[in-house]
């Protein structure tokens, strides 16, 4: 259950319904003690208790804004009215003056009506309360019948201002204990120098207020054009301030902002602290293809109603916020992790219906990781948690669950390390750490080497050799993606211009990723590469997966035809793990179907396998494409690939992955018919191919 849903709020209910009956008795008493005994000394209102009975009501519409290094504090200049009250008219009238100027000023701000009751209440109960201490002192009228101000005077109202301030903050800070589920100490605590240092050093000015009053109306002029002009250079600091801590575009939160609040709650947070608190991190998918196609006067729309979305959704339970470009994160408390669970559920539910633009719905998607406070411990610093957040996101979105928990689906030893490699990834690209290995395909009736697909590895300065599979996934969901790419099309075309030249008639074959597909450009940049190379486009086959191609389709189809119209050739990997459909794939310029390891692998003990792969080479030859099979790790899985008609293999038992300088002698030599050798060969999860580029 979130924050604000638990039972605690009936007893906030209650405590606010009891503070309302105190004051509302306290005012009915008041007014009838008006109505009744007019014999006081203070009489009738005066004129100058009409005008600060107004200044309130205005001092409540119009805080001033002071700007702390947490955020925006409203000081309510009504509070040195309330007092100057005091010292000016009948004590009962300013408990009941007190109460209805916080009704009509709660009213005119629109508040609800719970808060407009016990916002009156808790302010007619403090005064009332200070009235009495005052009375007590019998120091309160010697301001009114003009007799002299002493000492002992100031002492008392000094007194009975300290109750007044000591009284209000008591009672909001009961509201805001059981509001939170929190101690009534900790809120003070927390509230207590901000509240002093704001509205309890206002109260003392009412008596001065009340005492110029009283000698000239004129002296009052210049406190108030000063007040106004508090209140306007108060305004300006604010505005300035929320620029610099909210998002111009959504008006939601900046990441400054949300990581100061993520701070303070993990702060607020000990060993024994009940509940947890979550972080999630959420990421459109696709969304620069929206920017690109539609234009960013759309794609800004898009990220407009989604933040508004997000908010409303999410309601006061959450704080949302935007961190940059399509990237928002949000943070909650919850009694339980299920309430979080729920809470991320309902954020990607609601990412997941149509956005409205210019009339035409879009349909939008996200990936949302969530990281979580454990119950009863320390909580982890507030960097960490959106570190473990990020990474539940990133691989929400490599797995296309929509949802992921940091520490349920994501390995949490594991986790930073990857999300550390993505953030050298950039620098690694530039320093030339990447290094392109090379794996043979072979026709194997034939014994003849048709291309060598190039595998991206990173040779990390103090990791040593990293595997694709361990940086390339998270490279795809960043703008890495590109340059990366660029980086192995450059290297992998110039060490296939370099075989041919040696006399070698071989191709090169490179994945490319969704990114890059649907990237219009890319037929240009790729042509321009293989110009720079001197390698004619026909030696160039590109490895795509079926599900880039239903990210988009038609946006596919055109980047794939002008693709073909260059000579390049097409190949369909991991063919079988995707959802494509057959009329999807009839519809695409294809060259070739590769078939995924894993059903090549258990192809001899499995006869599902084997059916799969009997089903794809039969359904290749009638559609005009040819096969690969890749994951002919043994003897005895090429010959049964070779009898069920599959001639073209990749696998180790063919040959491992190689850099670009034994290529050229492994060419030289290779035999030139294969001779299958029935020891199976180990497989090495750092030589295994399988990573994109």
């Amino acid at each position: 259950m979130l924050s604000g849903q638990a039972a605690v709020p009936r007893w906030r209910w209650q405590y606010r319904t009891l503070v309302t009956l105190v004051a509302l008795t306290g005012a009915v008493l008041s007014a009838r003690s008006v109505l009744v005994d007019t014999s006081s000394g203070f009489g009738d209102p005066s004129w100058l208790a009409v005008l600060f009975i107004v200044l309130v009501v205005v001092g409540e519409i119009r805080p001033v804004r002071w700007l702390r290094r947490d955020g925006t504090t409203f000081i309510t200049p009504s509070w040195a009215f309330v007092t100057a009250l005091l010292f000016t008219t009948e004590g009962t009238l300013v408990v009941a003056a007190t109460m209805a100027t916080s009704l009509v000023a709660d009213v005119v701000r629109r508040r609800s009506p719970v808060r407009m009751v016990f916002h009156a209440g808790m302010r007619a109960t403090a005064v009332a309360a200070g009235l009495g201490v005052l009375e007590l002192l019998g120091h309160r009228a010697t301001l009114s019948d003009g007799a002299p101000l002493t000492s002992s005077w100031a002492l008392s109202a000094m007194a009975g201002l300290l109750v007044i301030h000591v009284c209000a903050a008591l009672l909001l800070a009961g509201a805001k204990a059981l509001g939170d589920g929190t101690t009534l100490r900790r809120i003070l605590r927390r509230d207590a120098v901000v509240g002093f240092s704001t509205d309890g050093l206002l109260l003392p000015l009412g008596p001065v207020l009340a005492v110029l009053g009283r000698a000239s109306p004129a002296l009052l002029v210049p406190l108030l054009v000063t007040w106004s002009l508090v209140i306007r250079s108060g305004e300006i600091a604010a505005a300035r301030q929320h620029e610099a801590t909210h998002d111009p575009l959504t008006g939601l939160p900046n990441r400054r902002l949300f990581l100061e609040r993520l701070r303070e709650a993990v702060a607020s947070r000990g060993a024994h602290s009940t509940g947890v608190l979550g972080v999630m991190i959420v990421d459109l998918d696709d969304f620069k293809e929206i920017n690109d196609n539609l234009g960013h006067d759309v794609g800004d729309a898009v990220l407009i109603e989604l933040g508004t979305r997000l908010r409303d959704e999410t309601g006061p339970q959450a704080m949302v916020a935007r961190l940059g470009g399509d990237e928002f994160a949000l943070m909650a408390s919850s009694s339980d992790p299920e309430g979080i669970l729920e809470l991320g559920q309902l954020v990607h539910d609601a990412l997941g219906r149509p956005v409205g633009s210019n009339g035409f719905p879009l349909t939008i998607s996200g990936s949302v990781g969530i990281a979580m406070t454990d119950p009863g411990q320390l909580p982890p610093p507030a960097s960490k948690l959106m570190r473990r957040a990020d990474v539940a996101m990133y691989s929400a979105k490599a797995a296309g669950t929509g949802v992921r928990v940091f520490g349920n689906d994501v390995d949490r030893d594991d986790a930073p390390g990857r999300l550390s490699l993505v953030s050298q990834l950039g620098s690694a690209i530039e320093a030339g750490e990447l290094t392109v290995h090379y794996q043979p395909i072979t026709d194997v009736r034939r014994g003849m080497t048709d291309r060598l697909e190039a595998l991206v590895r990173w040779e990390h300065p103090t990791l040593g050799r990293i595997g694709p599979s361990d940086f390339v996934p998270m490279a795809e969901q960043t703008d890495l993606i590109g340059p990366l790419t660029a980086r192995v099309i450059d290297e992998a075309l110039r060490d296939c211009a370099g075989w041919i030249r040696d006399g070698h008639d071989v191709g090169v074959a490179i994945n490319v990723s969704a990114r890059v597909l649907h990237d219009l450009r890319f037929p240009v940049v790729l042509a321009d590469a293989a110009r720079l190379a001197q390698l004619p486009p026909s030696a160039i086959t590109l490895e795509i997966t079926e599900n880039s191609v239903l990210r988009e389709p038609g946006r596919a189809a055109r980047v794939l035809a002008e693709l073909r119209a260059l000579g390049v050739r097409v190949s369909v990997d991991d063919f079988g793990t995707g959802f494509s459909s057959l009329s999807s794939l009839r519809d695409l310029p294809l060259d070739e179907l590769k078939i995924d390891r894993r059903f090549v692998g258990a192809i001899l003990e499995d006869t599902d396998d084997e059916i799969i792969v009997r089903t794809v080479v039969a359904l290749a030859s009638q559609m005009g494409l040819s096969t690969v099979a890749e994951g002919a790790e043994t003897s005895a899985i090429a010959d049964r690939l070779l009898e069920l008609g599959c001639d073209v293999l990749q696998g180790f038992h063919l040959a491992r992955p190689m850099p670009a300088l034994a290529v050229g002698e492994w060419l030289t030599n290779r035999p030139r018919v294969v001779v299958l050798d029935p020891a199976p060969v180990g497989l090495s999860p750092s030589d295994r191919p399988g990573g994109r580029p």
